[in-house]
């Protein structure tokens, strides 16, 4: 018996469901292998789908795509309770199966690969509107329907795109019942599936049809501040979602809409909105959907021949509430203080880093004329002041570096200059290096935080003053810099240079550590020397490594006089 389980477990790994099934009567006729508690309920002359639900072998008896069970499933008044289990929302009355695991099953049920349940679904126009009427409840809904419901509406929709699209296109207002469920990322989860199908032939048309229905229009009415902070978020990722597929689909008159005056006019109006409790909240999401809008499709090559009138609409929208933008970042009136380790201080705020963020997208769209009114703002002064005011914001620090960096490696080069000369870049350095180095000599007294950023910004304007001689001589005339370069920056290149743990020891023919080894290990003794002194530690001789060696000397020496 046991030899013959194990040829029909190898002979089920290679074989259709179906021969499987026909094999498996076989066997059950001769008593080989015991019959399935899902077979016993089908022999019965009277059973509910309630006594196949609660067998534990029903779904893989599903996937091994059962006849018997397919055909009683398949019938109407049983699919019907399925979609009924699917779409209920749970309830004190109904016990725990009903709310829990009847649902469950339902869903794996509808979802499994068999092509007959899609195509009895699709023949029936009430089970379609059914499964689709969970978007016709008032919000919010159940989470778990909703998950439940947009699983398998999604999966009958890769099956059936077509059938779908033109099923939806019958609905009225199709577009405001999902919008009205923004909060439920099942739905909207749907709804980015639905886009997702214009890149199949059968789908071919549905951004359209939604750039039609007025989506976009929906989703930016979403950012008014009188809606909750969760509706700004969800409509924000949606947004951001949309924007990453259409650079799959190639073109999408959906993001164009979104880059119209009018659109972008009225998400900016919503983001400035100072009146309302929630307009920070509308500030945040809705400038990162303006982030995303300016990587796309960003300038090859620097434009210094466009003027601010000659800009995309979207862009023209966008620095026209600069000065705003400046305001925003500077005001700290409203914004409570908070008590830290070394002092209290003034929080920067996670809106005025994503104002930051969206000052380094902009000049990331490579235009002369935003650059000018970046630097007619004080935009680029503003940066350096929050930069150098807050010293252990490391989040702040990396957005602001990176703002540099990209002006460095640009082709701008007045923009470059600009730095130096008009915002003092090189001057400021200068200054916070001096108040530093006396800080971190005091005892106990450490590094402020974002002196690793001055080092790398300080090297890379150095290396761009090498193409451009201007710089070079800017900062030649700047009072401390050329002292900073071969002074301080040298010596912190040249710590942080140094193999971590000292490079690997080279032997000689006699098995001994070269002199570059034992010269090495004595920079290394006397860089932690100098730690210890920076941290107040002072007990011991400053000749350390000097000591030591004479210490192994000395050792070396007894030695040989014993074996004399």
């Amino acid at each position: 018996v046991a030899q013959t389980r194990y040829v029909y477990n190898q002979t089920t790994r290679r074989n259709s469901p179906a021969e499987v099934n026909r094999k498996m009567s076989f066997w059950r006729t001769f008593g080989f292998n015991t019959v399935s508690a899902v077979e016993t309920i089908l022999d019965r002359e009277s059973f509910t789908l309630e006594d196949l639900l609660d067998e534990e072998e029903l779904l893989q008896e599903c996937k091994n795509q059962n006849k018997r069970l397919l055909d009683f499933l398949l019938q109407p008044d049983t699919l019907k309770k399925l979609l009924d289990y699917l779409t209920a929302d749970p309830t004190e009355q109904m016990d725990s199966k009903q709310n829990f695991k009847y649902p469950y099953l339902a869903c794996e049920i509808l979802c499994l690969e068999v092509w007959d349940i899609c195509e009895a679904i699709y023949d029936n126009i009430s089970f379609l509107d059914q499964l689709w009427s969970v978007l016709e409840a008032p919000p919010p809904l159940n989470p778990m329907t909703a998950g439940y419901v947009s699983r398998v509406a999604g999966v009958l929709l890769q099956r059936k795109i077509a059938e779908t699209v033109s099923y939806l296109n019958k609905k009225e207002n199709i577009v405001d019942k999902f919008i009205q469920h923004l909060e439920n990322a099942s739905v909207m989860e749907l709804l980015l599936k639905l886009i997702a199908c214009e890149e199949t032939a059968e789908g071919a048309g549905i951004v359209k049809w939604l750039s039609e229905e007025k989506l976009i229009t929906a989703l930016i009415d979403k950012f008014d501040p009188k809606y909750s902070p969760e509706i700004h978020e969800n409509a924000s990722q949606t947004l951001v979602d949309i924007i990453t597929l259409s650079h799959t689909l190639g073109g999408s008159p959906l993001v164009e809409q979104l880059e119209s005056e009018e659109v972008m006019s009225k998400l900016f109006a919503y983001i400035l909105d100072s009146d309302a409790s929630a307009s920070r909240s509308t500030l945040m999401y809705g400038l990162s959907v303006a982030i995303e809008v300016l990587k796309r499709e960003p300038n090859e090559d620097h434009d210094s021949a466009s003027t601010v009138e000659e800009l995309p609409a979207f862009l023209r929208v966008m620095v026209g509430h600069l000065d705003k933008f400046v305001e925003l970042v500077k005001t700290t009136k409203d914004m409570p203080k908070v008590l830290l380790t070394y002092g209290e201080i003034t929080p920067v705020g996670t809106h005025r880093l994503k104002v930051l963020e969206f000052f380094c997208g902009l000049h990331g769209r490579k235009y002369a004329c935003i650059d000018d009114l970046l630097l007619k703002f004080g935009i680029l002064s503003t940066c350096l002041d929050l930069f150098f005011s807050y010293h252990w914001n490391n989040f702040l620090h990396i957005i602001i570096q990176d703002i540099l960096m990209a002006i460095f490696d640009g082709q701008n080069q007045g923009l470059v200059l600009s730095l130096v000369s008009e915002c003092g870049l090189a001057t400021r350095i200068c200054k916070v290096v001096e108040e530093d180095l006396a800080e971190s000599t005091l005892p106990r007294g450490v590094h402020r935080g974002y002196m690793g950023f001055v080092t790398n910004i300080s090297n890379k304007l150095i290396e761009v003053s090498e193409s451009i001689p201007a710089l070079a001589d800017l900062l030649d005339k700047c009072d401390g810099w050329p002292g900073y370069v071969e002074g301080a920056l040298k010596n912190t290149n040249e710590v942080q240079n140094l193999v971590l743990g000292g490079a690997k020891p080279s032997m000689n023919d006699e098995g001994e550590s070269s002199d570059n080894d034992i010269q090495g290990h004595s920079d290394l003794v006397n860089v932690f020397t100098q730690y210890l002194v920076n941290q107040g530690f002072s007990d011991f001789p400053k000749d350390f490594a000097d000591e030591e060696d004479d210490e192994y000397d000395d050792e070396d020496e007894e030695e040989e006089e014993e074996e004399e």
